[in-house]
């Protein structure tokens, strides 16, 4: 993944020739099973993100275990660009309604939904993957909805946007749809 070398059990050869069939490509499923060397995250970045620990720990994903994001910012996005746009373009592990305005999450530090206690390691950032329809795979010719998120949602000096925010697993539990959701929150915006 990215430049990481990561294991991975086969899902067997007729998983295998399904998504072949599906795809038009050769391509193998793999899950993880109880394997000791999942990816970790890249101490690099703790400067620069403070609640990012090296011993965090992620194996498929870009950078985090979980990406939450709320309706409300998807909401705001959608008024702002021409087509038609919806939470899935961003593949939210976790995705919730909240009780404050768009882009409230960037301020969250840890996160409480049911039994499980998360925390926000950093924003997500975007990528080329949110301009692919989820359902038909087709790409969109203007290169939304991240064109847009390029006009107000850079950090810094940053050319690729971020919507959403990483979060990392403090304490396991379980959450369902429906789940109250409690937030700790810096003084200000964390990033923006």
């Amino acid at each position: 993944i990215w430049t990481d070398k990561t294991s991975g059990l086969c899902c067997g050869e007729e998983a295998s020739s399904w998504l072949h069939a599906v795809l038009g490509r050769r391509c193998r499923l793999l899950y993880h099973a109880d394997f000791p060397s999942p990816r970790t995250a890249d101490i690099r970045n703790i400067e620069k993100y403070p609640l990012l620990r090296d011993d965090d720990h992620f194996l498929y994903t870009d950078g985090a275990a979980f990406m939450l994001m709320t309706v409300q910012s998807v909401a705001d996005l959608q008024r702002r660009v021409q087509c038609q746009i919806a939470a899935e373009n961003f593949r939210p592990t976790i995705l919730i309604e909240a009780k404050n305005g768009p882009y409230d999450e960037d301020s969250w530090e840890y996160v409480m939904i049911g039994e499980a206690v998360f925390r926000n390691i950093s924003p997500c950032t975007r990528c080329i993957f949110t301009t692919i329809d989820h359902e038909t795979g087709h790409k969109d010719p203007n290169q939304e909805p991240l064109r847009t998120l390029k006009t107000y949602r850079c950090i810094g000096g940053d050319k690729d946007p971020h919507l959403g925010i990483n979060l990392a697993l403090d304490l396991p539990g379980l959450i369902s749809e429906g789940d109250e959701i409690f937030v700790t929150r810096t003084v200000k915006n964390k990033w923006f």
